[in-house]
């Protein structure tokens, strides 16, 4: 009698992989563009004939001043990462943590943004982005701002697939540019450098 647990479980289960062979995660950060066009956002809708549909109402966080805006943004954090921000977001939603809490728990996905500073003289200084300055760098922005850069932290991971059509989370994928500064990790290249760590 053969047994299927045979058939299953690999030959020499306590064999270690090769040098290279298996998965390597390496943290992945995109450039995000706030959407140049209002993007239209899915909410519920609770009179709809059982209370539970849904429509689509333009984005209220949009506005046209911040077009150019970009982020650098960590797109594939670790699972550990993901449910510790998740439970940070949860607990700021329902106002049993301050925003700072909240704010520090994302601070190190945002590695770079495009944003200067004007002061009264008209001396432009380019701002520190969160992972290089901590929490405290999301206070200078413009409050729906940070608002459209808070949804992409939380949506940066998921599949475009799941954005589409417009998503209680955040904009519909073909709102934003997510154009990797480098290839997929997962992909063979022609270097054996690894790609940005950062």
């Amino acid at each position: 009698m053969v047994d299927l647990m045979d058939l299953v479980r690999p030959a020499n289960a306590s064999a270690t992989l090769a040098n290279g062979a298996g998965y390597a995660y390496f943290k992945r950060y995109e450039w995000i563009a706030y959407p140049s066009d209002q993007p239209d956002m899915l909410i519920p809708d609770p009179e709809s004939e059982d209370g539970k549909g849904t429509k689509l109402i333009p984005a209220p966080w949009w506005r046209a001043e911040f077009v150019g805006f970009r982020a650098r943004i960590l797109v594939n954090p670790n699972g550990a990462q993901l449910r510790y921000e998740q439970e940070m977001y949860k607990q700021h939603a329902r106002h049993t943590i301050k925003e700072s809490e909240y704010l520090a728990a994302v601070a190190d996905r945002v590695a770079e943004w495009d944003i200067v500073l004007v002061d009264e003289a008209g001396e432009r200084a380019p701002l520190a982005s969160p992972k290089e300055m901590g929490w405290e760098a999301f206070l200078e922005l413009p409050p729906l701002l940070l608002t459209w850069l808070m949804i992409e932290v939380r949506t940066a991971h998921l599949p475009k697939a799941m954005m589409s059509g417009g998503s209680s989370a955040g904009p519909p994928a073909s709102a934003t540019d997510r154009t990797p500064d480098h290839p997929d990790p997962a992909l063979p290249t022609s270097s054996s450098k690894p790609p940005d760590t950062d």
